[in-house]
């Protein structure tokens, strides 16, 4: 734990550019907390504050609301696994309506309270003109919750990037979601690692997306995808020609699913970044894949690595891209 006059110095003197939890843990007297709040009003070089996995005082609560409230610097506020989080929200609502500096907000790992925290504060941060990035991963997000997840896509017209990874996300959910997308503007990167989906909740998410033009990068990774259940992507990407960065990492895709996600390169030539890597795809498959990259002028990332090749694959997979050369960025 630090004393009060460290963290005042530090902060004062413009030497700090991130605060966590060390510097919150303390019992600090009021005087000391008055003079926190004023050093971290007037302070410039703060950045980021990252909490995590502790339980905090309500009256470091109401330092960080009135403090963030009118401090012009701090750009992400992170929140991880705080014990408490749930005791008093208000302090919580009231930094993400009255910040006009924070960009990123991360709120992760609270199982047991995620549906509350978000319930309480979905609405500011659906109104928050500010934040650019949402991260909402491993808080057990379920009915109510997840409307206010579909609400905030669906009218907050500053957020570009959202991860909702790390916790299960059913086709019902997942359609709530995808109705937001439908009228979202601004949106380029949604995130939904290793959330359980199938072939249903994916149909449900990519009917959403038909009507979206705005998102580029969609990350599926660690959801046990098989040829079968990613078809509904595929099949969007026929007649969608959006996204740009495609994140399929650590899944269960075969042969099969490389031979018709490859059939659509030649009308998505603004692929940038595909990412296969620790899947089944064999020698078939990455040579599949990298014949039909061919096409991709923007490509310059493709990761094929971890996909139970031989050096015969290699062989292939090189062979077929001399032609146009090895993306910037190429693993296998």
């Amino acid at each position: 734990m630090m004393e009060a006059t460290e963290i005042i110095n530090l902060i004062e003197e413009e030497k700090i550019t991130l605060l966590n939890a060390s510097h919150f843990n303390s019992d600090f007297t009021p005087n000391e907390l008055q003079n926190i709040k004023n050093a971290l009003i007037t302070n410039s070089s703060v950045e980021v504050i990252e909490l995590e996995n502790i339980e905090i005082k309500n009256n470091i609560w109401q330092l960080l609301s009135e403090s963030l409230a009118l401090n012009n610097s701090i750009k992400s506020f992170k929140i991880n696994n705080i014990k408490n989080l749930d005791n008093d929200l208000s302090a919580l609502e009231e930094i993400i309506i009255f910040s006009t500096s924070i960009e990123e907000l991360i709120i992760a790992n609270h199982i047991n309270s995620g549906n509350d925290i978000l319930n309480a504060i979905g609405y500011a941060i659906t109104t928050n003109t500010n934040l650019k990035k949402l991260v909402l991963t491993n808080n057990n997000l379920k009915g109510s919750s997840i409307d206010c997840v579909s609400q905030i896509i669906n009218m907050n017209n500053t957020i570009i990037d959202i991860n909702i990874s790390h916790q299960e996300i059913n086709s019902k959910h997942l359609k709530i979601i995808a109705d937001g997308l439908k009228n979202n503007k601004t949106l380029i990167s949604l995130s939904l690692n290793n959330v359980g989906l199938d072939h249903t909740s994916l149909k449900a998410l990519t009917k959403g997306m038909i009507e979206n033009n705005s998102l580029t990068t969609l990350n599926l990774t660690h959801n046990n995808l098989t040829y079968m259940t990613v078809k509904p992507l595929v099949e969007l990407l026929k007649v969608s020609h959006l996204l740009e960065n495609i994140n399929l990492n650590n899944n269960q895709l075969d042969p099969y699913f490389a031979a018709e996600f490859g059939k659509t390169f030649d009308i998505n030539r603004q692929i940038k970044l595909i990412d296969l890597s620790d899947n089944n795809l064999l020698d078939l498959g990455v040579t599949m894949i990298a014949r039909y990259a061919q096409k991709l002028d923007s490509l310059t990332t493709l990761n094929l690595a971890n996909n139970n090749i031989t050096d015969i694959g290699t062989y292939l997979v090189e062979d077929a891209l001399k032609s146009v050369g090895k993306p910037d960025n190429f693993y296998i």
